[in-house]
């Protein structure tokens, strides 16, 4: 049963809501809050004037709604952890690594650019007797975080040998910003492709793609000017009924109030590092130090470019 207001005047009709949207209210956010205190925080979010306690409230309540009414498990994880991180000399998270594989960004990025490099990274090799690979010195983030150092040198390929090539690049996890997109909008994704060539008599290799493995890693923080957003549909979520929300906008309209405040909880980045980096003594004792960390997968993952690219092939020939 929706609400049910008998009074137009909008101080009687937020006072109204307030009595009878406040159980509704605990359910959606796990805060005894009122309506028209829920709504002030709200705006003073949207705005950056929350005192630093004020804001790790609404970013609780807004995990809350998150796991709980939206069902975003990793997304109000990863969140949670953020607040409380500067607890940990290292902080990480580990996700499902399945939960990225299986994206069809991530398929998209491995059968397109990353097969791509493979291929042409194998054909510069086999052409460029005597040259470094790589130019310099790198380093690539292992599976676990690892450090992976490669050190140039020539390559076996040219003679008929094995030689282990890496690509890595940033990719948005998806185009819809649900659970996996707020929990990581893009990670880096690794390829670690082992190939082997063989000389022809006729001239030229055949090279197969003999092993390929990829992970992820990701830094979880506020400096990609993307933020999170979780979409409230307040006014929806407590039943207001139709006719009395013009009232209720033009009330708030009135305070300066932006009635978008009520439809989406917009996480910007330079809300967030208005906390990063400090020690917050809450009200109920706790201490919550907000950082940034960093985020691998629980595995790597084989992949078969011939099995999931269109038949893309493993083994190929270069001339």
């Amino acid at each position: 049963m929706g609400i049910q207001i008998n009074q137009m005047d909008p101080t009687a009709v937020i006072a109204d809501l307030d009595r009878q949207s406040a159980a509704r209210i605990k359910d959606a956010f796990g805060r005894d809050i009122s309506l028209s205190a829920l709504i002030g925080l709200l705006a003073r979010f949207s705005a950056g004037s929350l005192s630093d306690q004020e804001l790790v409230d609404v970013i609780e309540m807004g995990i809350y709604f998150a796991r709980v009414k939206m069902e975003w498990a990793e997304a109000a994880a990863n969140l949670e952890y953020w607040l409380v991180a500067g607890n940990d000399a290292a902080p990480q998270r580990v996700m499902k690594a399945a939960l990225i594989r299986d994206l069809d960004n991530i398929e998209s990025a491995l059968c397109g650019k990353h097969y791509e490099d493979i291929v042409a990274g194998v054909s510069n090799r086999l052409h460029a007797v005597g040259e470094l690979f790589p130019k310099e010195p790198d380093i690539i983030t292992g599976a676990s975080g690892e450090a992976i150092f490669l050190t140039p040198a020539e390559s076996p390929l040219t003679a008929g040998g094995e030689e282990v090539l890496y690509k890595q690049s940033s990719v948005l996890t998806t185009g819809e910003r649900g659970d996996i997109y707020n929990a990581v909008g893009a990670v880096t994704l690794v390829s670690r492709v082992t190939v082997r060539s063989e000389r022809l008599q006729a001239g030229g290799w055949q090279v197969a793609i003999v092993d390929w493995e990829c992970w992820f890693w990701d830094a979880y923080d506020w400096n990609k000017d993307v933020g999170v957003s979780i979409p409230v549909h307040l006014f929806d979520r407590l039943g207001v009924p139709a006719e009395y929300r013009p009232t209720l906008e033009n009330a708030l309209a009135l305070t300066g109030i932006n009635k978008d405040v009520l439809e989406e909880i917009k996480v910007q980045d330079e809300t967030m590092k208005q906390i990063e980096g400090k020690t917050i003594a809450m009200p109920d004792g706790r201490q919550m130090k907000p950082k940034s960390y960093l985020i691998y997968g629980d595995s790597s993952w084989r992949f078969d470019s011939g099995a999931f690219c269109d038949g893309k092939p493993m083994t190929f020939t270069v001339t």
